[in-house]
Order: C-alpha cells, then sequence, then structure tokens
C-alpha cells in the first residue's frame, strides 16, 4: 500500500493489469500467458503509482488452487534499486573497457595524434559517449585548439572558444 501509493480498496477496485502505465499496458496479456504455464513466470514490466510516478517491479506469478478455486499469485517487487545498481555496473564495464583500449593505443601508437584519435575513438565507442576530445593550448592566441575528436564533435567543437585566461 505504502509503495503505490493506494487504498487495499482502491487496489482491490483495479482491473487486471490497472497498476500498469499505458506502455506496459500492450504486455499484460503475454505475462499472463506466461503466467499459466505450469511453473508459472517471472518477468520484468512497469508500474505505475496513484501520483502518477513509474517505476520497475519485477513480477513472480502461477495459478494455484486454493480452496477449490483457481487463483492468480504474484509477488510483485519493486526492483528499482536494483535497475540503478544495473546500471552503474553496466557504466563502470563501459569505462573500464574504454581505459582498456586506451591501455592499448598507448602501447600501439607511433605518434602523439594517432594516441590522441585513438583515445577519442575508444572513449565514444568502449565508452559510449557520445563524443570526445582533446585540446592543446596555443600560446599565441591563448585559446585551447581541438587537435584530436572523435564522435559527433564537429557542430560542437566549430562554435566553442575556451581561452587559458584565468577570467
Amino acid at each position: 500500500l505504502s509503495t503505490y501509493g493506494h487504498t487495499l480498496e482502491e487496489l482491490r477496485d483495479l482491473p487486471l493489469g490497472g497498476l500498469r502505465p499505458p506502455e506496459a499496458v500492450a504486455e499484460t496479456a503475454e505475462h499472463l500467458r506466461l503466467i499459466d504455464q505450469e511453473d508459472g513466470a517471472v518477468f520484468e514490466t512497469l508500474h505505475r503509482r496513484k501520483d502518477g510516478s513509474i517505476f520497475p517491479v519485477e513480477v513472480s506469478g502461477r495459478r494455484a488452487a486454493i480452496g477449490g478455486e483457481t487463483r492468480l499469485l504474484l509477488v510483485i517487487r519493486d526492483v528499482t534499486l536494483r535497475k540503478k545498481h544495473e546500471a552503474e555496473i553496466e557504466r563502470l564495464n563501459r569505462l573500464y573497457a574504454a581505459h582498456s583500449q586506451v591501455n592499448q593505443a598507448i602501447v600501439h601508437a607511433e605518434t602523439r595524434d594517432v594516441l590522441l584519435r585513438e583515445v577519442c575513438r575508444s572513449l565514444v565507442e568502449s565508452g559510449r559517449f557520445v563524443m570526445a576530445w582533446v585540446g592543446w593550448p596555443d600560446p599565441t592566441s591563448r585559446r585551447i585548439a581541438p587537435v584530436a575528436h572523435f564522435g559527433d564533435a564537429a557542430a560542437y567543437l566549430g562554435d566553442i572558444r575556451i581561452t587559458i585566461d584565468s577570467e
């Protein structure tokens, strides 16, 4: 009751699938089909609180005979924290992969320009950054000039003005 913000009476009055937001309603029939299998089913979907906020849940369900009647038994777990942890692990794995690629570039690059391009490429391809760039200070103009980039950087770098002045 505290997770959903509904009273017990409100929950009882909801139709089957009534906790799902519109984008998750279409999968209700498939999930019920899975639950009807002999061993039941475990799946993830989205649910909606009374206030309209949407959160991920894991549902473990099966049909069971209780007192001579067939009932739908569901255990529903809020997996918001687990999803956050999984996303953080995925982010760290991407960064580790990018770091490994950068290390390889350091070992194999024959010039500074090749190294910097490979570092930027590794960050975009393995780290899944939208873009990466490296700038070098120009002592005459006192600006940071892009010397290597990869990804969707062209438009951004064409407009960027970074100086080495402290102001």
